[in-house]
């Protein structure tokens, strides 16, 4: 299945983005009491990207878009600033106030110190390792799309430079549908909302720099246009409601999950902690069952 829900200018960058497909596996971090209830559920919840806790990286990518903007123009390489300008306000409204998009997120590597700070500063920590092949066949068939985060500042620009130059390219093609509508300010704000779906797309793939050691993939959803939707559930969070919508994980043909491998984070009582895992695996998981140690000599208790 494309990444792409529509056939648009930007509909080959998404799909070229959401093309690389994971070799190796990829694991999920959370907590003693998550981490049970994603296994006896198979699922995870994906949450509402922009209440992530680095939901600041879409109005950072709506800022790099503006800031590629007018480079273009002074570069002499786009010479319609009206439209430019039209986009850069349009864009930095819609990726943080538009259309929703929900994601889980999962990390090249199993076992990151700085991963443990964060998912179990109390020593309960337990990271989830799946299989690449699989994750991807179960995200297809939920229409998810699995992609890896682009972290490099060159890179990001580059694929941004394509996307304005082809947004621009499109709204003067496009014309200006529905401007008669429409205020002057905004009257190629038509054009902008026709390729709202494949925007979002690229800029959930776009996590700042400084995140690099955690080499996140992410499965993303298609562009959910309300919020009210049955299935959209609504998660306590530190200071607000989490929107999230279940992931379902890969199971074998038994319906058990399909989780090769776990590591159980610092803990104080790392022996007991895996005994104590590996045996409730048994039951729920099916084939192999590696649980290991993180073996980190980081300790909160």
């Amino acid at each position: 299945m494309s990444a792409s829900q529509a056939s648009t200018p930007l509909a080959p960058i998404v799909d070229r983005i959401y093309g690389t497909q994971p070799t190796t596996r990829l694991f999920h971090y959370a907590t003693l009491a998550n981490v049970k209830n994603i296994i006896t559920g198979k699922a995870l919840w994906a949450s509402d990207i922009r209440y992530m806790s680095d939901a600041s990286e879409l109005g950072s990518t709506a800022k790099l878009i503006q800031g590629v903007s007018a480079n273009l123009v002074h570069a002499g390489l786009v010479h319609d600033t009206e439209v430019l300008h039209q986009f850069a306000v349009w864009v930095g409204d819609r990726l943080t106030n538009g259309h929703a998009l929900f994601a889980a997120c999962f990390s090249e590597r199993g076992n990151l110190l700085s991963q443990w700070r964060g998912y179990c500063p109390t020593g309960n920590g337990y990271s989830l390792g799946f299989e690449p092949k699989a994750l991807a066949e179960a995200a297809e068939y939920q229409g998810f799309s699995l992609v890896k985060c682009i972290y490099d500042r060159d890179e990001q620009v580059k694929l941004l430079r394509e996307v304005v130059i082809a947004v621009v390219a499109y709204t003067r093609a496009f014309g200006e549908a529905g401007a008669s509508e429409r205020h002057p300010d905004n009257r190629f704000y038509p054009a902008f909302e026709a390729l709202e779906f494949d925007l979002l797309k690229v800029a959930a793939a776009l996590k700042h720099g400084a995140f690099f050691e955690e080499q996140e993939w992410r499965v993303v959803s298609n562009v959910v246009t309300r919020t009210d939707l049955p299935e959209i559930g609504y998660r306590p969070g530190a200071s607000m409601l989490i929107p999230y919508v279940e992931f379902r994980l890969p199971t074998a043909t038994n319906g058990k999950l399909q989780l090769p491998q776990v590591f159980v984070g610092p803990t104080p009582h790392p022996n007991l902690a895996i005994n104590s895992m590996t045996n409730f695996l048994s039951s729920q998981v099916e084939d192999t069952r590696e649980v290991w140690s993180a073996d980190i000599p980081y300790r909160t208790w």
